[in-house]
This record gives C-alpha cells, sequence and structure tokens, in this order.
C-alpha cells in the first residue's frame, strides 16, 4: 500500500515536472526582447528624428543682391519670389565701381575715382560711339584705390566714402539721387531721365553758379540758359562763344562735369528759379561730380581733363594782334615797335 502510494507521488510529481518543463523549454525557444539603455534609446531617438525631418527650406530670397565681380552672379528671383521683377540688383564690377539695376528701371553705373571724385553714368541701349576721348586725359582705372561702402534696400543703394555719400533709387521713370558731405546736402532731387536725355536738381535760394566756359554775360549764371555750342562770337557780350565747357561750380559746395560732347543746354534757374536743368541733344547722361570747395574742386577736374602745359618765356610778353593785317603789315609793325624802344614780343594775324 506504501509502495503504491509512493509510485502514485512519483507519476504527480513526473508529471508536473514535464508539464513545468515543456513550459520552460518554450520561453527559452524565444529570446526575450532586451531593454534598450538610455544611451541606446537616445541614439534611436536621434536617428528617426533624422529621417523623419523635413529638408530645411531654401533660404528667403534677398530683396536686394550684392554680387560678385562678374555680371553672372546676378541672383535671378525665382516666380515665387513676392518681390520678383522688382528687386534692386546691385553688381561690384572692381573696387570703385558699382552697376545697379532693376527691372523697368533705367540701369545706372556708379563710380568713385577719389574719396571726392565719382562718376555718375546711366546706362542706356544705345551702342558706343566709337570716337578719340579728347574730354579726358585720365582713366577712371587709373586713380588709386578707393574704399567704399555700401547699404541697399529693395528699390535703393547709398555708396559712402569718407568725403561723400551719394544715394540712388532707380524708380520707374528714371534716376533718383542726392550727394551729401558729413557736413550737409549738397545735391538735392537729382533725377536723371535717360528717355528725354534731361537731368534736374534743385537749387538753393542763395546758390551762385559759375563756370561754362568763355561765358560773358554774367559771372554768377544763376537765372540764365547756356547753349554748349561753339559760335564765331565775335566782340560777344553775350553768353554765345568761343570757347563751351559742360562744366560748372557751385557754391553749395561742388562742381559737375557733364561728360557729353554733343551740344547740349543748361538752364541755370532760367525757366525755374530753384531748378537746373541740363537737356542733351544726343549721347549719354553720364556725369562727374567734385565734392570740396572750388580750390578743391578745380583740382580734381584738371586732374581727369587736363592740366596745361607751362607757356614758353616769350608767351607772357607783350602781344599785337589785329583782324586785318595784309601782306608785310605785321613785319613794318615789328620794325616801328623796336625803333621806338617799346616792348613787344608776339605780332598775330588774327583772321
Amino acid at each position: 500500500m506504501k509502495l503504491s502510494r509512493f509510485a502514485f507521488a512519483v507519476v504527480i510529481a513526473v508529471s508536473i515536472g514535464a508539464i513545468l518543463g515543456f513550459g520552460l523549454s518554450e520561453d527559452t525557444d524565444e529570446a526575450p526582447t532586451p531593454t534598450p539603455t538610455p544611451a541606446a534609446a537616445t541614439q534611436i531617438a536621434s536617428a528617426d528624428e533624422t529621417a523623419l525631418a523635413p529638408p530645411e527650406p531654401d533660404p528667403v530670397p534677398a530683396t536686394t543682391q550684392l554680387a560678385a565681380a562678374l555680371p553672372a552672379a546676378l541672383r535671378t528671383p525665382t516666380p515665387a519670389d513676392d518681390t520678383a521683377g522688382t528687386q534692386l540688383s546691385i553688381v561690384r564690377e572692381d573696387g570703385r565701381t558699382f552697376s545697379l539695376m532693376r527691372p523697368g528701371s533705367t540701369a545706372v553705373r556708379v563710380t568713385f575715382l577719389t574719396p571726392q571724385t565719382f562718376r555718375i553714368h546711366a546706362l542706356g541701349s544705345d551702342p558706343a560711339v566709337k570716337l578719340p576721348d579728347y574730354m579726358r586725359v585720365k582713366a577712371d582705372n587709373s586713380y588709386p584705390p578707393v574704399d567704399v561702402g555700401i547699404e541697399s534696400r529693395d528699390y535703393s543703394a547709398t555708396l559712402k566714402t569718407r568725403e561723400a555719400t551719394v544715394q540712388l533709387i532707380l524708380a520707374e521713370d528714371g534716376v533718383l539721387l542726392s550727394v551729401a558731405t558729413p557736413a550737409g546736402a549738397l545735391v538735392k532731387n537729382w533725377k536723371i531721365n535717360l528717355g528725354r536725355r534731361t537731368a534736374v536738381l534743385d537749387l538753393e535760394s542763395d546758390e551762385h553758379i559759375y563756370g561754362f566756359g568763355d561765358k560773358r554775360a554774367a559771372l554768377d549764371q544763376r537765372g540764365r540758359k547756356i547753349e554748349i555750342i561753339n559760335r564765331d562770337a565775335f566782340a560777344s557780350e553775350t553768353n554765345e562763344s568761343y570757347k563751351s565747357i559742360p562744366f560748372y561750380i557751385s557754391s553749395a559746395g561742388y562742381g559737375l562735369f557733364f561728360h557729353n560732347f554733343y551740344p547740349s543746354t543748361f538752364d541755370v534757374g532760367a525757366w525755374y528759379r530753384s531748378r537746373l536743368q541740363v537737356t542733351a541733344t544726343a549721347g549719354d547722361m553720364d556725369f562727374y561730380v567734385f565734392v570740396g570747395e572750388p580750390t578743391e574742386v578745380i583740382p580734381q577736374y584738371t586732374e581727369l581733363t587736363g592740366r596745361p602745359a607751362m607757356l614758353p618765356r616769350w608767351a607772357f610778353g607783350y602781344h599785337q594782334a589785329k583782324a586785318s593785317y595784309e601782306g608785310r603789315d605785321a613785319f613794318r609793325v615789328a620794325s616801328e615797335m623796336r625803333k621806338r624802344k617799346l616792348p613787344i614780343d608776339v605780332v598775330y594775324y588774327d583772321g
């Protein structure tokens, strides 16, 4: 009886063990999923974020592009750009020259020769005239380097040296400019219209304008109209003269040279007293501006356009001339002058 109970107990134990053993073997056949360590969890999250993160959008197109030296570097607005078709583009051609362009407006090139001298050239589509340059003796790029700072917005730009500040706005009907120094404004509301070949700027109420060559109507040309064309003006007491030069000096503190050899007109407040208007018959609207007092402006102008050579000694002597000398009249005059011991160095026929 005892044996039977023992056998029964063994059978029950073996059966339970077999059942438990089978269950354990199933558990050991399937590898448990490891719990990721904090470092591993961080690495997975980082990888997931990288995989799911959308690509970075393209940079927002700038409203003004200051490009490299080549025109090819100009930025072309994308169709999605709200400012496309209206942006101001600037190309720095070299250390002193900047080209400003805007669709629908006149392009303009600004060149700084010195901190006080700069050139404003409205760029048209007319082919360049291939003629010798008789108006200048010095090329723009032959001047020493000059430091120029630039700031720009949607339609405007400011170029600045230590002596002058030039502000430009490229409008649909032309180029608007102003010129100032650290001491104050020099040129206000200067507007260049390339289509009409006009340039208009404001005159102060007490501003005086001098220059334009051999003009005899007045020293101060304020209130007068000057034609830049040479005429046979014998004994003229008007502004018609033998020598016309498209250059003037303003008492406001600057000089302006119109680099255009075609006939032109300077209305110096004749039609509207507070405005000066330049009108060209042809050619480019191309200007040089010289900042400073007259004693500073004239050397800047003559450095660009040329200075007279020192005359020979006899040229400083006494000159005798007459419009109606004929044959050997001049020799008889010279002989008589010597006989009377009167100084004379030159006798010439004024034909």
